[in-house]
Formats: C-alpha cells, structure tokens, sequence
C-alpha cells in the first residue's frame, strides 16, 4: 500500500506542474472563445500550483513564474504579467540559469510586442550555444 502513495519528488513534480499550466496557457491562447474561460480556470489553477510548489524546488521556479505570467498577460492583467516575468528574470539571473533568462526574455518580447527583449534573448540563447533563427 505504501509504494502505491509514495510521494513524487520535487524536481518530477515541479516539471509536471510546469508543463500541465504551459499546456493549458497554449489551449487558453489558441482556444475559441466558447473553450476559453475553461481551460483559462485549468491555467490558473495549474500556475497557481507550480509558484506554491516551486518553494521545494527553487531551480524551478523561474519558469513557474514566466507562466504564471503569461497566465496574467492572457487574463487582461500586463501589469500582473510584467511583475511576474521580471521576477522570474531575477530569480534566474540570481541563480545563473541563463535559458530561463532567455526565455523569460522571449516571452516578454512576443507579448510585448519589444523587439530590445528578443534581441536580448536571442544574445543570451547564443550565450549558452542555442541558435535562434
């Protein structure tokens, strides 16, 4: 009965929060409106769910905090959107993560709609030997 609860480790845990919120903000953004609230409420909670976690595993927790923002900018709030991003870019320069940087950095240009943010992931992507086209 044990083996049957046993409790997942942090690290899996906090990849397959990451990715359960990343995949219902692509079925939020892509989505028609009569889908939307829906799976928006799936985001929101899963987002939710990856910061509250994310205090057990800190390396993940930058791009819990990129999608909690891109939660913030599809729900109507960039304020709430560019709060969250710009913390998650702090948290991952703190910690030398340069691909959250770079991703942080590119979802803040696409949203943005600022080209200074992709340039400067782009740069950072080449930093680390990942070439952007």
């Amino acid at each position: 009965m044990a083996k049957e609860h046993q409790v997942i480790e942090p690290h899996t845990r906090m990849n397959m929060l990451n990715t359960l919120a990343e995949v219902y903000l692509y079925a939020q953004d892509r989505s028609a409106a009569a889908e939307r609230t829906a799976w928006s409420n799936k985001a929101r909670r899963a987002c939710r769910s990856a910061i509250k976690a994310s205090a057990a595993c800190r390396a993940k927790a930058p791009k819990a905090m990129r999608l909690q923002g891109t939660y913030e900018w599809l729900s109507g709030k960039p304020a709430a959107a560019q709060k969250c991003w710009q913390k998650g870019l702090a948290e991952a320069g703190r910690m030398g993560l340069r691909y959250d940087v770079a991703m942080i950095l590119m979802e803040m240009g696409v949203r943005l709609k600022e080209r200074a943010h992709l340039e400067q992931a782009r740069a950072t992507f080449a930093e680390i030997g990942i070439e952007v086209s």
